[in-house]
């Protein structure tokens, strides 16, 4: 018998596709709320869901905007603003539907020799357990796995008129940036991320664009754990997927479509008695080791570099881009490449 914790994304999906009996434990009673996500999901979702009633919104282009410069990159495919709370639901239906049994308002306590706790009191033998119970993932801190860092994410939901195909991306944070997330012609998601002082970035951006108090319809946050190429997935019976296991992509925070590609990793493993971190590297990790480098490069990066690196994009025309097939050849160009350097070498 398998043991999800989580009946996210991650753990929703995971449990459609196991072949073992499986049981989804929450915390929650209402699923997929409160929001904590921008709700992007690039193109290739749709290799895995054929199913579309929960997207929102398309995008077809994103805007960069540095202090100085801005320039808008067409998207080879869309990309697709989801409602949360509908995605969740459904891939929790899904979870159902093929034979998962789902027990909400279980919080996780513990786990012991198969044994797992729930703080109700309950308690229930398994022969596997998987943590996909989010960033603060209690599954991975009761079997010390990972030691996590995060983000700070803070959002609202809030009535602003902006381009409804463009996704706007503010270099204006020192380790990550802001966004504008058109949901429908009336109504935007308009946040930021970072690993300190978010409050005050969030304040600044919200000044910068003129945001009505009267007009915020709902304020949303979240911790966005950070990917690192070092980290382990496993320990003996217990893995973690998605968000618990910092499946993230460094660049821009995206975490829905690693949740779905590790949740198959993980059951290829699991249904075929895989080595699960080999899975991972056929299907992930590569790209997501390019996002951690390229993270890492932008970190350095001060006001006059992000200037100069749009006006680059600019001159090299970088256009129909595709965030899911990201290649060091889209990337490494040789000016970026220079400034890249000069920059790393200004902060050594």
């Amino acid at each position: 018998m398998i043991s999800v914790i989580g009946a996210g994304p991650a753990g929703s999906y995971l449990s459609s596709l196991l072949d073992d009996e499986v049981k989804i434990f929450d915390y929650k009673e209402n699923i997929g709320k409160p929001i904590q996500c921008t709700g992007v999901l690039t193109n290739r979702f749709q290799d895995y869901i054929k199913e579309k009633k929960f997207v929102d919104n398309k995008i077809y282009n994103i805007e960069l905007n540095s202090k100085n410069e801005s320039h808008i990159i067409s998207l080879k495919k869309p990309e697709f603003i989801i409602n949360r709370y509908k995605y969740d639901n459904f891939l929790l239906q899904k979870a159902i539907d093929k034979g998962a049994k789902f027990y909400p308002k279980h919080q996780f306590r513990d786990f012991r020799e198969n044994m797992i706790y729930f703080s109700n009191g309950e308690k229930v033998k398994t022969d596997i357990l998987i943590g996909a119970d989010g960033p603060l993932s209690k599954v991975n801190r009761i079997s010390n796995i990972q030691n996590k860092k995060h983000w700070v994410a803070k959002q609202i939901k809030v009535k602003y008129k902006t381009e409804l195909d463009t996704y706007k991306v503010y270099f204006n944070i020192p380790d990550f940036f802001s966004w504008i997330v058109p949901e429908d012609e009336n109504t935007a998601r308009i946040g930021c991320a970072s690993s300190s002082n978010i409050n005050q970035h969030f304040d600044n951006f919200m000044r910068k664009l003129n945001v009505k108090k009267e007009n915020i319809l709902e304020y949303q946050g979240a911790l966005i754990p950070q990917y690192n190429p070092m980290q382990k997935y496993q320990k003996g019976n217990v893995y973690l997927i998605g968000d618990a296991a910092s499946l993230i992509k460094n660049i821009s925070g995206g975490g829905l479509l690693p949740a779905i590609k590790s949740s198959h990793a993980l059951a290829n493993s699991l249904n075929k008695n895989k080595d699960y971190k080999k899975e991972l590297s056929k299907i992930l990790l590569k790209s997501l080791n390019l996002n951690y480098l390229t993270r890492k490069v932008l970190n350095k990066f001060n006001e006059k570099d992000y200037d100069k690196l749009i006006k680059l994009l600019k001159e090299y025309k970088l256009d129909k881009l595709d965030r899911d097939n990201l290649r060091y050849t889209d990337l490494i160009k040789p000016k970026i490449g220079l400034l890249s350097l000069k920059a790393l070498i200004r902060n050594i």
